[in-house]
């Protein structure tokens, strides 16, 4: 994290985004800690002692065995083939202001500014999409069904961030994934942070990743009382802006525009 955000100044978005943003190098550190799960029987990292083996083709998929792959084809194979969905996530959330504005949403979300839950497992469900760049593209799926091309530019995009309020939730993988984090960043004497879960779900493909997060005392500080004092909307009247309050919708994508996330990239035939 750069340059310190200063609470007490006009609120600058942009400021404290890039403030509170990862560097490439952090985010790539912390997936490497992700725990990776068989995709056929869900055994982790930790059942045997060592990382899982991926699928060749999408690089993503994991299996315990051989004989777990083998047996999750016919199921694997609908699902990926060359899409190449896995990379387009993995880009998306490489984006270092992304990443933090998804992160932060959990603060308004969950209320961590006036109450502490650092023993709490908290959840989050934030679902992304490959949408056509191009809007003639857009309007050729949305009437026709499919696209007249072979190939179409796409790009990745945030649709939601839901917060979790069904406690069967709570359990099987993703408590597993909690409470490893809980207890690393116990062991590396950060007690007071807040570890919280990020589950990215791309539906058209049936995936899903857990991405555990720490929220330290400081960065939920720092978004306080700029989530307090609102955002800047336009009345209609000249000097006489209105604030609008932060949801976590608007953390992430502004009133007026949707935040393209990534580059865009090449996309399969929808």
């Amino acid at each position: 994290m750069s340059t310190p955000f200063n609470a007490s100044a006009p609120f600058d978005e942009e400021a404290l985004f890039n403030s509170l943003a990862w560097s490439p190098k952090e985010i790539r550190s912390h997936r490497k800690g992700i725990i990776s799960f068989c995709s056929r029987c869900g055994k982790s990292d930790a059942d045997l002692g060592q990382r899982l083996r991926k699928c060749s083709k999408c690089q993503t998929a994991a299996y315990c065995s051989k004989e777990s792959q083998t047996r999750h084809w016919p199921t694997h194979k609908r699902v990926w083939g060359e899409a190449g969905i896995p990379k387009l996530v993995k880009t998306l959330m490489s984006n270092p202001i992304l990443f933090t504005k998804l992160e932060s949403c959990f603060v308004p979300a969950f209320d961590l500014a006036n109450r502490t839950r650092y023993d709490e497992m908290l959840l989050d469900r934030v679902d992304v999409a490959v949408e056509p760049s191009n809007i003639d593209d857009f309007a050729d799926i949305l009437l026709q069904e499919e696209s007249s091309k072979k190939w179409i530019e796409g790009m990745p995009q945030v649709n939601a961030f839901i917060p979790n309020t069904d406690p069967r939730r709570l359990s099987g993988r993703r408590e597993e994934v909690w409470r490893k984090e809980r207890a690393m960043t116990d062991s590396a004497g950060y007690h007071a942070d807040t570890v919280v879960i990020m589950e990215v779900i791309h539906a058209d493909s049936q995936m899903s990743m857990a991405i555990p997060l720490r929220l330290s005392p400081a960065f939920i500080e720092a978004l306080n009382p700029a989530i307090s004092a609102g955002l800047i909307n336009a009345t209609g009247i000249p000097g006489e802006p209105s604030r609008v309050s932060y949801t976590t919708r608007l953390l992430w994508s502004e009133p007026g525009r949707e935040y393209h996330a990534a580059p865009r990239l090449s996309a399969p035939r929808w």
